[in-house]
């Protein structure tokens, strides 16, 4: 089903919406909006009307129409029903529509993403992905230049289908040139393929962990990171 948006101008990007468990799907290299480019997107206005959608397919579709990336939390069902009418609005409060109609949900605007999940969640996930992000950047000297570097980069974040969080973790902590020192802390689960904006090791750790209530600390001297409640 293809779920209408009726915009003051279109614009359309691909991107894979992250949920656990969902059928496979070709994946595509796309530039996504970040930074003030998002920001600019979540300001363009659109009227939605919607019958018993799947919450996976208005994220996609809105996905689709924005070029934006928008996480859903694991602990969401995608499968969940949506009925949504509603006049010209922003897409920012779109989303925030689409969040009340969900149980004890809210959404968090960030860097890199627009993520629906839990409140309280939704409420910490900005400021751990900026604490992180400024820690890294205070302790360069610690890290060293070839490790800053490695650790700070900017890239695409991208992985194949049904992989574990727990291996995503550590894919991308080895690109980082971090060392996971207790990998079994993160829970088993599946998730699909799917493509996020860019994003350095940081961002992209942080938005996982916070799916299992979980967040890590880097130490900067023996490049290592450590997973932690």
């Amino acid at each position: 089903m293809l779920i209408r948006f009726h915009l003051i101008r279109m614009i359309a990007m691909v991107v894979l919406s992250l949920l656990p468990i969902a059928v496979a799907g070709e994946l595509r290299a796309v530039k996504l909006r970040t930074g003030r480019a998002l920001e600019r997107a979540l300001e363009i206005r659109r009227a939605v009307r919607m019958q018993a959608v799947p919450i996976r397919t208005l994220v996609t579709d809105l996905q689709e129409q924005a070029g934006i990336c928008i996480v859903v939390d694991r602990r969401i069902d995608p499968s969940q029903r949506l009925t949504i009418n509603t006049g010209l609005i922003s897409t920012e409060d779109l989303l925030r529509q689409v969040a009340a109609e969900l149980p004890a949900a809210n959404i968090s605007v960030n860097r890199s993403f627009v993520y629906i999940g839990p409140i309280d969640a939704s409420r910490r996930l900005r400021t751990l992905c900026e604490q992180k992000r400024l820690f890294v950047l205070d302790a360069r000297r610690e890290f060293g230049k070839e490790a800053y570097a490695k650790v700070s980069k900017v890239e695409l974040q991208t992985w194949g289908e049904f992989i574990s969080p727990r291996n995503l973790v550590m894919e991308f902590s080895e690109n980082a040139g971090l060392k996971i020192v207790n990998p079994d802390a993160i829970p088993h689960d599946l998730w699909h393929a799917a493509q996020l904006s860019a994003m350095p090791f940081t961002e992209l750790a942080t938005l996982v962990l916070t799916q299992f209530d979980l967040t890590f600390d880097i130490d900067p001297t023996k490049v290592e990171c450590t997973i932690i409640p």
